[in-house]
């Protein structure tokens, strides 16, 4: 594991010699490219919570992670933010940068999700999404909880 949060940390390059790397916080940090992650194969979670990452892709491919921490992101998540097909469990709350989870579609192992004070107003998409147990829509802009297809 390696805990970054709240340093000077703004390059992360040096990480892909970390290939058995399982458990990183970047939190609080200036960090704005993760693209160096997608080498990092045994990472299961990650933390970019108050950080200035705004694309995420580099991880969709991702077979190991399995939970995202990406609150109070300050810039825009790329739309739509797809990410790791395998997460199971995933905060995007308290931020704006993101206003659609379309790139859930392909999560069917997601178990857990906290859209706390986010801009999401549609959830259509979590259909897909059958494994759901834990879903937080506190303070969003939720009108209805139709998840039907």
């Amino acid at each position: 594991s390696l805990n970054l949060s709240h340093s000077g940390i703004t390059n992360i390059d040096a990480l892909i010699q970390l290939p058995h790397l399982q458990w990183l916080d970047l939190s609080h940090t200036a960090v704005r490219e993760v693209s160096p992650l997608a080498l990092c194969h045994s990472l299961v979670t990650l933390d970019i919570s108050d950080t200035r990452v705004n694309n995420i892709s580099c991880l969709r491919q991702s077979t190991s992670i399995r939970t995202i921490r990406a609150c109070l992101l300050t810039r825009q998540l790329s739309s739509p933010a797809y990410f790791p097909n395998q997460i199971r469990n995933l905060e995007l709350c308290h931020t704006e940068a993101i206003d659609s989870i379309e790139g859930l579609q392909l999560c069917h192992r997601l178990v857990s999700l906290n859209l706390t004070g986010s801009r999401i107003a549609q959830i259509s998409v979590l259909s897909k999404c059958p494994r759901i147990m834990n879903l937080d829509l506190a303070n969003t802009h939720i009108s209805s909880i139709d998840v039907t297809n």
